[in-house]
C-alpha cells in the first residue's frame, strides 16, 4: 500500500500536458536523476542528524547493531539501510523465507521504507532490517541486498518474495543468485482491475485467469488452462499477460511447490507489514518522528510475541480426535502451528482415500478431497496422490503442504491413520514451529525489548487482565466491592 501522492507522477503528468508525450524535455534518466536529487536535498539538516544520532544511540546500547548509509561524493544521504542486534539473531532462526516489502509506503521525503520480514515459530511478521531509499533503481536494489546480507554473516535468505518489480528481480539475481525469489501473488491479482477494465468481458476474463492460477494443480494442467484463457478471449497480444507468462515460475502457485514459504507464499504479508506500523508512523512522519516510533512499535510487537510465547509453553490445547498427529505435535509445537495441524486433522473427514497401487516398498493412494481455491468462493472435489513407504512410514503428497509450509497434510495424516500408524516419524516435526526448543534471540536486549523483566511482566500483564473483570463486576454491586475492598 502506498500512501500520498508521488511527485514524479504529478512533474510527468504536468510535462506531458504542457508539452506533449512526444516532445518532453528531458529523457527519462534526467527525470530521475532531478527526483533523486530533490530527495537527497530533503533529507538533509536536522532530520538526518537525528538519524544518525538514533544510529550511534542504538551502537552504544548494543555491539551488534549494524547500519549503512550509501553516500553521495559531496556527503550527501542516497540510501540508508539499518538492522538492529534482535533481528540480526532472529534472522539465523528465520532466513529460510523472508519478505522484502517495497510497497509499503513513502514518507515526506518521497523515500520509499522497505523493510525486510520474516515470519516467527508462532506466526507473526518480524522485522528483519529496514531500509529507506532514494531511487528505485537496479544499482539502488543491489546495494541494499548485498548490505544486507553482509549484515547477516553473508548468508542469503533460501528463499525471498516481493512484489512485481523489475529492478528487484533483477538485483535479486545478480545478488542472491541462489535464493528462490517469488512474487507476491495478491500485488499482481489486484493488478487485474487495472489492466482489464477496458476490455468487453472484464469480469469473465478476471474469473477465467484466476481459475487458471488457483485451480491447476500441476505445471502441465496450468499450460493447458492458460492457453485456453488467452485463445478464448483473444489475448495474445497483451503484453501485461505476456509478461506474467514469461516469468509464471515466479508467481503461479504450482510452479513454487518445490521450496519452503512458511506460510508466505500468498498474500497477507503486505497486509501485516501494514499492520505492524499502523498508528505509529505515515507517509507524514518526519525521520525525527520516525526514530522514536519505531522503537514503539517494534516493542508493541515484541509484547505479542511474548505472550504467544508464554501461552505457547504453559498452556496446550485439548486433544479431541483419536489421530496419532494431535498427540505428537501438541507437546512440542506452537499454539499456532498446532492449530494448523488440527486444521489438517479436522480435514481428514473430507477426504476418501482409495488404494492404486501395492507395491513391495510401497503403496500409492488417491485421496479424493474438497478443496477451496484462492478467494474464490468455489468448491470442488479434487485427487492427490499420496506414496506411503513401507517400513519408515514416510508419506509423500501430490498436494506438497509439508514441503511449502511445514505442516503434514490432511492426505497424508488420513492415509497413516488408515494404515493404523501410531508413531509418526521424527522428521516430520520441523524446528522453525517448535516451542520445546531455546531460541537465543528472544534473549537479546535491544532498548524495545527487555527479556529479564519478561516473566514479571508476563504475570502482571496476566493479573492486571483478571483483576479488571472482577474490578466490572464489583462495581454494579456494593456486596462485592465491599468483599473484594475489605
Amino acid at each position: 500500500m502506498r500512501f500520498g501522492i508521488r511527485p514524479s507522477k504529478t512533474y510527468l503528468a504536468e510535462a506531458v500536458k504542457s508539452h506533449g508525450f512526444q516532445n518532453l524535455p528531458f529523457l527519462e534518466r534526467d527525470m530521475r536523476n532531478t527526483f533523486q536529487k530533490k530527495r537527497q536535498e530533503k533529507l538533509a539538516g536536522p532530520d538526518s542528524v537525528a538519524l544518525y544520532n538514533y544510529f550511534m544511540k542504538s551502537m552504544k546500547e548494543s555491539n551488534n547493531f549494524f547500519f549503512a548509509m550509501d553516500l553521495e561524493c559531496d556527503g550527501r544521504i542516497r540510501n540508508v539501510m539499518w538492522v538492529d542486534a534482535r533481528s540480526r539473531a532472529a534472522y539465523k532462526d528465520f532466513s529460510d523465507s523472508v519478505g522484502l516489502d517495497s510497497t509499503y509506503l513513502k514518507n515526506k521525503y518521497e523515500m520509499p521504507f522497505a523493510p525486510f520480514i520474516g515470519i516467527n515459530h508462532h506466526g507473526q511478521t518480524i522485522l528483519l532490517g529496514c531500509a529507506l531509499l532514494s531511487s528505485e533503481d537496479i544499482e539502488t536494489y543491489r546495494w541494499l541486498l548485498r548490505t544486507w546480507v553482509d549484515c547477516m554473516g553473508g548468508v542469503a535468505p533460501k528463499a525471498i518474495i516481493t512484489d512485481q518489480s523489475v529492478p528487484i528481480t533483477k538485483a535479486i539475481k545478480l545478488e542472491m543468485p541462489n535464493t528462490r525469489h517469488r512474487w507476491c501473488l495478491w500485488h499482481i491479482m489486484e493488478k487485474q482491475n487495472k489492466k482489464f477494465k477496458s476490455y468487453k468481458y472484464f469480469h469473465e476474463i478476471k474469473g477465467a485467469m484466476s481459475r487458471c492460477v488457483y485451480d491447476s494443480m500441476s505445471v502441465d494442467e496450468f499450460e493447458v488452462s492458460w492457453k485456453e484463457f488467452v485463445d478464448l478471449y483473444e489475448l495474445k497480444n497483451n503484453a501485461w499477460l505476456y509478461t506474467l507468462y514469461k516469468d509464471r515460475h515466479r508467481w503461479v502457485p504450482t510452479f513454487l511447490t518445490d521450496c519452503f514459504w512458511a506460510g508466505m507464499s500468498t498474500t497477507q504479508r503486505n497486509e501485516s507489514v501494514n499492520a505492524f506500523f499502523k498508528g505509529y508512523v505515515n507517509s507524514k512522519t518526519s525521520l525525527k518522528e520516525f526514530v522514536l516510533k519505531y522503537d514503539l512499535a517494534l516493542g508493541s510487537k515484541c509484547d505479542k510475541e511474548r505472550l504467544a510465547e508464554h501461552q505457547s509453553r504453559n498452556t496446550r490445547y485439548q486433544i479431541v480426535t483419536k489421530f496419532a498427529a494431535e498427540r505428537f505435535f501438541q507437546p512440542v509445537y506452537t499454539h499456532y502451528a498446532f492449530q494448523k495441524v488440527m486444521d489438517e486433522v479436522r480435514g481428514c473427514m473430507y477426504t476418501t482415500p482409495s488404494i492404486h497401487t501395492d507395491e513391495e516398498d510401497f503403496r500409492e493412494f488417491k485421496v479424493e478431497d474438497t478443496r477451496e481455491f484462492g478467494d474464490l468462493p468455489i468448491e470442488k472435489r479434487v485427487e492427490y496422490t499420496v506414496k506411503l513407504q513401507k517400513g519408515t512410514n514416510e508419506v509423500y503428497c501430490s498436494c506438497k503442504l509439508f514441503e511449502t509450509r511445514g505442516i503434514m497434510c490432511r492426505h497424508s495424516l488420513k492415509i497413516l491413520y488408515d494404515a493404523g500408524v501410531q508413531q509418526i516419524p521424527n522428521f516430520y516435526i520441523v524446528n522453525r514451529w517448535r516451542k520445546d526448543i531455546d531460541r537465543p534471540y528472544m534473549r537479546v536486549k535491544v532498548p524495545y525489548y527487555d527479556p529479564v523483566k519478561s516473566e514479571c511482566v508476563m504475570r502482571y500483564q496476566k493479573m492486571q487482565e483478571e483483576f479488571e473483570k472482577l474490578a466490572i463486576k464489583a462495581m454494579n454491586s456494593a456486596g462485592d466491592f465491599d468483599l473484594l475492598y475489605w
